[in-house]
């Protein structure tokens, strides 16, 4: 278990990396910060099987976070879909 957190861990980092990155969107940048979450919490799992305190607690700060963040940013989907109806509506 803890091979398969040590591949996943980077390997997940980097392609969450790439998505932000690239700026293709607002969807593709969310879901690359999904990918951090994974990310994240393996590099918390593979920090606590090797008893590096400092990963565990820097991980595991960054997946309160996230999980913070999402639960207090409305998303807003809604909001565009909304306003492109009333362009659509006044051209």
């Amino acid at each position: 278990m803890d091979d398969t957190a040590g591949l996943i861990a980077p390997s997940a980092t980097m392609i969450a990396a790439m998505m932000t990155a690239a700026n293709l969107g607002a969807r593709v940048t969310g879901w690359g910060f999904a990918v951090f979450t994974i990310g994240s919490i393996c590099w918390s799992f593979v920090g606590f099987l090797s008893g590096q305190m400092n990963l565990l607690a820097t991980n595991g700060f960054l997946t309160l976070v996230r999980y913070f963040s999402c639960q207090t940013v409305p998303p807003t989907w809604h909001l565009r879909r909304s306003s492109q109806r009333g362009v659509r509506r006044s051209a």
